[in-house]
């Protein structure tokens, strides 16, 4: 069996890296108990 085909668009995935660098950043400077209410411990 084969692996299906991957349909990445780089542009896309760039994107999402980038923004979810500025997430976690942001995260980081927030107090602990409401950067938990975001799901991240």
């Amino acid at each position: 069996m084969l692996p299906g085909k991957w349909n990445i668009n780089p542009t896309e995935a760039y994107e999402q890296k980038e923004f979810l660098n500025v997430f976690y950043r942001c995260l980081s400077e927030m107090p602990e108990r409401l950067a938990n209410a975001f799901g991240v411990p």
